[in-house]
């Protein structure tokens, strides 16, 4: 489909500023998590679930919301706000290979609400309302980032005028599915352990963390499908940077959780020693 490359006086003064809302958000959350590393007081603030420090003190206008509640609505936000961006696109005689990011990123939003509805087991603790909005306004930035900049683009929709049926973009296609599998069967293996064990076994015995690594990977395929549209690599270097210091966080939680595990071992083994010399 060829879509006309003129635009309205409106279109010239809304694309722009949306284009830098977007730059602007993207570059401060990266620079934001690149604080987290050499701030503690921050990490800790910004941190949920097993990893977070029950003994910090939240401000006053802090409001704590329960996790479940909390993942679910974002990625039924997440949901909702692609699915009218897709349905904008179809009424706006996108081509049909400039949709294919949303309509992968659909497929990737309503598996995760399956997967926090009925596959995860999400923890009881709480997220402050910082995080909450903050992950909100993740999924609603996220979704509309690719046609945002391609609106922007003079001449339009001429970039990625090709074949879907080519290898490299096969590749990609089962790229994407197979990262998608394979989180999937991660969250499902993570959800059969009792509360805070250290997963072992499959997946586990190459990394803390694989269904980080096969998050990223879901976001580093965006990319590639998109290799000039540099919001999308944006999207991808904060997603790295978000889950690679999850990633970290976790190592050093699983690696506490170790060294206590010894000790309570060594202490078990003292205690049997003593009671076989008392005999």
């Amino acid at each position: 489909a060829v879509v006309s490359t003129q635009s309205t006086g409106c279109e010239d003064m809304i694309n722009p500023l949306l284009l830098d809302g977007e730059l602007v958000y993207w570059v401060s959350a990266i620079s934001f998590y690149t604080l987290k590393y050499c701030w503690k007081y921050l990490d800790d603030f910004t941190t949920y679930g097993k990893l977070q420090d029950d003994k910090l003190t939240q401000p006053w206008f802090v409001v704590l919301i329960s996790n479940k509640f909390a993942w679910r609505s974002f990625y039924l936000l997440g949901l909702c706000w692609n699915t009218i961006v897709l349905l904008t696109g179809f009424v706006l005689s996108v081509p049909s290979n400039y949709l294919i990011f949303n309509a992968l990123l659909e497929f990737q939003l309503a598996r995760r609400f399956w997967e926090s509805m009925y596959v995860q087991n999400i923890s009881d603790g709480k997220m402050n309302s910082v995080l909450f909005i903050a992950g909100h306004s993740f999924y609603f930035v996220l979704c509309p980032s690719f046609l945002i900049e391609e609106f922007n683009k003079t001449p339009r929709w001429v970039d990625y005028n090709y074949n879907l049926d080519s290898p490299y973009y096969l590749i990609l296609f089962a790229l994407f599915l197979l990262a998608s599998l394979g989180q999937y069967l991660t969250h499902k293996e993570l959800a059969t352990l009792k509360k805070y064990t250290i997963p072992k076994g499959g997946f586990f015995s190459f990394s803390y963390c694989p269904h980080y690594i096969f998050e990223m990977v879901i976001y580093l395929s965006f990319g590639l499908f998109y290799p000039r549209n540099y919001l999308i690599w944006l999207v991808f270097g904060f997603v790295v940077m978000n889950l690679s210091h999850s990633y970290w966080r976790t190592k050093l939680f699983y690696r506490k959780k170790l060294q206590e595990l010894y000790k309570q071992k060594k202490i078990r083994v003292k205690k049997y020693k003593k009671k076989k010399k008392k005999k």
